[in-house]
Order: C-alpha cells, then sequence, then structure tokens
C-alpha cells in the first residue's frame, strides 16, 4: 500500500511538472498518468496473468475504432433528431443517451468479442474487469489527445489536465470495467438466462455510471459552473461502486485457490507451496520450493488450474476446457521439488 501511494505521488508530480512546462499538445504528459493507471489495474489479477498480447489488442480497439464509430454515431444521430428538438434538449439528450450508449456499447464490443472469440482468457469477472478497462483507457488516451489540440489557453489547458487526466483519469475504464464484469458473471453461469442478462445489466450499468457523469457536467456548466462538483458525485459513485468491487475480486482470487487446491496436496502441489501461494504466513513452511528462483510461473499454473477446477464444478458439461486439468496438474509438478 505504502508503495502504490509512493507511485501515485511520483506520478502526479511528474504529471503536473509535464503539464506545466511541456508543449501544451505533448502527448507524454497525457499518456503517461494513463500507463501508471494501466499498470495499478494489471495488479488486480493476482493469480492467472492476462497475455498482454490479447490487453494490448482491446486497448487499440478502444483507442482507434471505438473512437472513430462513436464519432460517427454521435454525429449521425445528433443530425437526425435535431429538426425535433430544441437546442437545450437536444444538449441534455445528447450528454445523457447519444454519447453514453455510443461509447459504451462500443467500448463493450472489445469485451464481447474476448468473451467469445478468446473465451480460454476470458475465465470470470476479474478478466472482464481487466479487459473492459483496457478498453476505457484505450478510449480515454485518445479522447484527452483529441480535447486537448482544442485548448490554445495554457491555464486552462492545465486545468482540464488536472481535472479530466489526474482526478478523472479512470472514468471511462470505469464504466466498461461494469460491462466486463457482466460478462464475466456470466461466464460461469450455467444458466442460459443468466448468460443474456447478466451482461446487458453490465452495459446497462456502465451507460447510466457514464450518462450521470456527462449530464453533471452539462448541468453544473448550466447553472453557475458547478461542473467539477457535479462530476465529482457521480464520478465517486461509480468509483465507490468498482472499488468495492475489485476488492471482492481480490479476496474471491484466493478464495478459490483455497476451495479448489487443497485436494491437489500433496500429490500435485507440496504443503509448502500450497500454504506459501495461499498466503499463509504464519504457517512455518509457507516458502515456495520450486526448481526455478521466480515463482511467477508457478503461481500463474496453479490459478489456471483452479479456474479450470472451478468451471468443472459449476458448469459441468458447458466446461470447454476441463480436458486441461491433467496437463496442468503435470506441468506444476515439474515445477517442484517433488
Amino acid at each position: 500500500n505504502l508503495f502504490l501511494l509512493a507511485a501515485w505521488q511520483l506520478t502526479l508530480f511528474l504529471s503536473c511538472s509535464w503539464a506545466n512546462t511541456m508543449s501544451l499538445s505533448n502527448p507524454i504528459a497525457i499518456i503517461f498518468p494513463f500507463l501508471f493507471y494501466i499498470w495499478l489495474v494489471l495488479q488486480i489479477d493476482r493469480y492467472e496473468k492476462e497475455p498482454y498480447g490479447w490487453i494490448i489488442a482491446v486497448f487499440f480497439w478502444g483507442a482507434i475504432p471505438t473512437t472513430m464509430l462513436s464519432m460517427a454515431t454521435e454525429i449521425g444521430l445528433t443530425i437526425a433528431i435535431r429538426p425535433f428538438f430544441d437546442q437545450i434538449t437536444l444538449t441534455y439528450i445528447n450528454y445523457g443517451l447519444i454519447t453514453p450508449i455510443a461509447e459504451e456499447t462500443f467500448k463493450g464490443l472489445a469485451v464481447l468479442l474476448m468473451y467469445f472469440l478468446v473465451r480460454r482468457e476470458f475465465d470470470d469477472w476479474v478478466d472482464g474487469i481487466i479487459y473492459g478497462s483496457m478498453a476505457g483507457f484505450g478510449f480515454a488516451v485518445i479522447e484527452k489527445l483529441l480535447q486537448s489540440i482544442s485548448v490554445i489557453d495554457s491555464e486552462v489547458w492545465q486545468e482540464n489536465y488536472l481535472i479530466n487526466i489526474i482526478a478523472f483519469g479512470f472514468a471511462h475504464a470505469i464504466y466498461t470495467a461494469f460491462i466486463g464484469i457482466g460478462f464475466g458473471i456470466a461466464r460461469l453461469a450455467p444458466k442460459q438466462r443468466t448468460k443474456w442478462l447478466a451482461p446487458l445489466c453490465g452495459w446497462l450499468g456502465a451507460v447510466l455510471a457514464h450518462s450521470a457523469y456527462d449530464l453533471g457536467n452539462f448541468y453544473g456548466q448550466s447553472h453557475g459552473n458547478q461542473t467539477l462538483i457535479w462530476n465529482a458525485i457521480a464520478y465517486l459513485i461509480s468509483a465507490g461502486v468498482m472499488i468495492y468491487l475489485i476488492i471482492r475480486a481480490i479476496a474471491y482470487q484466493k478464495i478459490r485457490l483455497r476451495q479448489y487446491l487443497p485436494e491437489e496436496v500433496p500429490k500435485t502441489i507440496l504443503e509448502s507451496n500450497y500454504f506459501a501461494l495461499c498466503g499463509q504466513k504464519n504457517n512455518q513452511q509457507s516458502y515456495f520450493q520450486l526448481k526455478q528462483r521466480h515463482p511467477r510461473k508457478f503461481i500463474q499454473l496453479c490459478g489456471e488450474l483452479a479456474q479450470r477446477k472451478e468451471q468443472l464444478a459449476k458448469l459441468g458439461k458447458q466446461a470447454r476446457f476441463s480436458h486441461e486439468i491433467e496437463p496442468l496438474r503435470q506441468k506444476i509438478r515439474a515445477l517442484q521439488r517433488l
């Protein structure tokens, strides 16, 4: 926790320094905080890390296709409905419906594609948070870069930088993470109804959170420049819910290990390695006994084994990758001094 706090303070210091000293459109000042945010989110997945190739792919989906499709949809729909509404009503519709629905739908497509096309890597709602956040960060980076180009005044740019990137930089990641959680719940749901309802509820949560933030932005501007207050209220509610879910997700990963791996001791996993893996530090044998020095691969394989066993237990014949359980056991045994 102290390390994360120090890293955040360093990021804030360097970002503010760059915002004050670099050219207004310099992308480094914008991208650097998001690199830290991405690293921070990736720490949620403690036992079974996602392949970096897919993380990068989802990020760029959020950055390029989502931006282009969202802009085209928002402009097209706004032009189509403009004759039927006055300017104020049109702005509310744009902020409250068109923009949130378009952006969350196209960002959510990245999660949808991962869910159906790369099911082997999409195991639960922890993975949903990771992939949803990456799509959100990709979109946010391009959005902030485009916004920075249109700002000429340095003081306005620095104010926008501190508010939109430092204070509210997680916003788009939080919204799309709700969609990821929905697909993650569907991944382990045995009932077909839940497989459809969970992603839909996640998408609705993303749209509502996004809509509340954007409407707060417009409402604050039209009522005495109270944008920051209303944005903070909407953002903190969404962030609070997401932080709670992330804490639950982190705790659940360890619960899963303790539920599905004890029966693997001692034939597959040494007792000392099991205690070290599950964080039972009070046990005298809580250290890894491995053939290689770094335990990352061992932790990864044990996380995958627990996930495959959970899928088999909850889905039965619907579990597509249960045949990987025995090969995973063999790989785990090969890494230990059995």
